[in-house]
């Protein structure tokens, strides 16, 4: 139906899924169908019109009401009516507008069925229309911006008569250009990038040689700041009876910003090709509504698998996880959704290609939309030998840890890295307080042998095992003798990593040994006692008892017997003072003995 041709031409150059209906209540007979309508139904135009819409498309009885119930609103109020997505016909993903078209006297001139696609989102696409108002329809281009009010998009109708464009509210809004009407053909053609001119005309000028009624092409066009946006021009060439270029409308739309996002996911594309050529671990991206993973190349060196295997699955997924972790992984995983949380980490074991199974750490982002998790992005990490090596070191730490001995393990520079309990009692010192720290700069105090103390340094420097006994002191000041048996460490690949020393206190031992040391003293002096004073008065005794012998003399033997009785008291009395010195010394000893015990206790 010619009478109808502007507002097809103009529905067209939009690229709209639309049907034009009469006002012909009860029916509501298709007069038109736009290309775009005809390319999404699989129908082609002389199927559909003339025939009432409820003929060509079976909706079920409710919904069927709902739409008669709009098209009756549109004729009945003259204003724009929708139907709800809770409408729309189970396995149709489309929801239309009815929006009224009225000729110059205000009269209505028919219904468009305007088809706006709904994805699963929920989400209407760009081409839904917000409604028509009563307009010029023999000026096309404004009748096309009237029903684009809503839109952003620059509307613009090539008059090739008058080489003139005359441009939508669109150029202000968009490209800053305050109100220009109508502009020459060549004012448009300056203001495409210089990059881009030649390309954008070439297309242009190919369709209208060939008669191609549709135009589109992407271009920078000139703001009227200087800067550029990103477009992409739309158009719909009219020709005449003689195939000569009449008039021409489009549509510009603005795709700056969906350009710099392709850019940007471009670049973020590549730099994850980088990052997972060059990283060891494993990155994956899960798609959580098609359960669909893809991984970087390292799951095959890491894990064996290889690029045939079905790695692309969420199941294949689950079924690597160690059936002793599975349950704790996967409540982890639950956990995370439940609470919104944007990243998660756990350890679990993989199966391997071999049918071995490796520790790893997998770390997450995880992405909502509408609240509803829909997409994953993490690392597995290889932390099998890690995690061995570090169960190896608790194991050995707890052992250490029930060990009697003292037991410090101390890095290459000599600080203190690890102290087991015993430490921690006989020093007084809790570990945290000692980590990070050089033994013999809490250690050592006035007493401490610094001779020894040097040796010892110069011994850590090289590198060789030794044992020394040596004076420490705890926190609270007590002194107490140690022994130390240090012996170096060195990593599997010969490095020196530092000393781990095991000590014994030695403090008793030590208070013995002295007991012993002054007991021999005493029995020493006595010796020497022994040795020099008792000699003359017994060797006086025995030079007179011979005398006595010989003598006849009454006088003589009175005063030999006389020094004899003399030599015998001296020697008595060196005697008692041998006893005393015995008694005295076994005193001394013992009360030194009991103070020991007692700072034992």
């Amino acid at each position: 139906m010619a009478v109808y041709n502007d507002i097809l031409y103009t529905l067209n150059a939009a690229d709209s899924a639309c049907l034009i209906l009469m006002a012909d209540a009860p029916e509501f007979t298709v007069a038109e169908v736009t290309e775009r309508y005809s390319s999404l139904s699989g129908k082609e135009a002389k199927e559909l019109k003339g025939k009432g819409l409820f003929e060509i498309i079976r909706y079920p009885p409710r919904q069927e009401a709902f739409h008669r119930e709009a098209l009756q609103q549109v004729i009945q109020t003259g204003k724009r009516s929708s139907l709800k997505k809770d409408f729309v016909p189970e396995g149709q993903k489309a929801l239309p507008d009815y929006c009224p078209v009225f000729d110059k006297k205000g009269h209505l001139r028919c219904i468009l069925q305007i088809t706006k696609a709904v994805n699963k989102n929920q989400q209407e696409d760009n081409c839904s229309f917000q409604g028509i108002e009563n307009s010029e329809i023999a000026d096309i281009s404004e009748k096309y911006e009237l029903i684009l009010k809503a839109t952003s998009d620059t509307i613009w109708d090539w008059n090739f008569q008058n080489n003139q464009i005359r441009w939508s509210r669109g150029i202000d809004e968009v490209f800053g250009y305050k109100d220009p009407g109508q502009t020459p053909f060549d004012w448009w053609v300056a203001n495409v990038h210089p990059d881009d001119k030649e390309r954008t005309l070439g297309s242009l000028e190919r369709n209208i040689k060939k008669g191609i009624s549709r135009w589109q092409e992407e271009y920078r066009l000139r703001c009227s700041d200087g800067t550029y946006k990103v477009v992409s021009d739309r158009g719909f060439l009219m020709f005449d009876q003689h195939g000569k270029p009449v008039r021409m409308i489009g549509v510009i739309h603005d795709i700056t910003e969906k350009k710099q996002k392709e850019k940007e996911l471009r670049e973020s594309l590549a730099l994850y090709k980088l990052i997972s050529q060059a990283s060891h671990d494993a990155i994956y991206d899960w798609d959580l509504e098609s359960g669909k993973v893809s991984w970087s190349h390292a799951i095959g060196p890491v894990f064996g698998y290889r690029a045939g295997d079905e790695v692309s699955r969420e199941r294949w997924w689950a079924d690597k996880i160690h059936p002793g972790d599975f349950e704790h992984a996967n409540k982890l995983f639950h956990a995370a959704i439940a609470r919104r949380s944007s990243s998660l980490k756990r350890e679990y074991r993989f199966r391997c290609h071999d049918g071995s199974y490796k520790y790893i750490d997998d770390e997450c982002s995880i992405i909502y939309q509408s609240e509803k998790a829909v997409r994953i992005l993490g690392t597995i990490k290889d932390v099998d030998e890690l995690k061995r090596a570090h169960d190896e070191k608790s194991k050995l730490a707890e052992l250490l840890s029930k060990v009697p001995s003292i037991v410090l393990v101390t890095d290459s520079d000599g600080i203190i890295t690890w102290a087991n309990k015993a430490f921690t009692l006989h020093s007084g010192y809790k570990r945290k307080e000692v980590l990070g720290r050089k033994p013999f700069e809490i250690l050592h105090g006035p007493e401490t042998d610094q001779a020894v103390s040097a040796e010892m340094k110069q011994i850590f420097g090289e590198l060789r095992p030794f044992t020394r006994e040596l004076i420490n002191y705890s926190k609270t000041g007590t002194k107490y003798w140690i022994e130390i048996n240090c012996t170096p460490i060195f990593n599997k690949d010969g490095v020196f990593a530092g000393y781990i020393t095991i000590a014994n206190e030695i403090s008793v031992r030590k208070e013995r040994e002295a007991y012993i040391e002054k007991q021999t003293s005493i029995l020493r002096h006595i010796a020497w006692i022994s040795s020099h004073e008792i000699r003359k008065p017994a060797a006086n005794i025995i030079a007179l008892l011979g005398l006595l012998g010989t003598c006849n003399s009454r006088n003589e033997k009175n005063e030999l017997l006389y020094l004899l009785r003399q030599s015998i008291l001296e020697l008595d009395e060196i005697v008692k003072k041998i006893t005393s010195k015995i008694n005295s010394y076994e005193i001394d000893l013992k009360i030194s003995s009991r103070s020991d015990l007692s700072d034992d206790l």
